[in-house]
């Protein structure tokens, strides 16, 4: 996860909803703390899925 500052409430909004893709009721109706979570949940998963597919297409290749 990248580190920086999100000042103010538009760029929370940007971030975890035009960037990350958290949708916007997830967004307006949760905590900071657990949108943090759910940020790194996501990039977590992220990760998992491009090693797996990365190491599928080395098996196959």
């Amino acid at each position: 996860m990248p580190k920086f500052t999100l000042d103010t409430i538009e760029d929370a909004y940007a971030y975890y909803v035009r960037i990350l893709e958290i949708p916007e009721s997830v967004f307006w109706n949760s905590m900071i703390s657990e949108l943090k979570t759910i940020a790194d949940d996501k990039a977590a998963y992220e990760m998992w899925l491009t090693s797996a597919l990365e190491k599928e297409r080395k098996r196959n290749s």
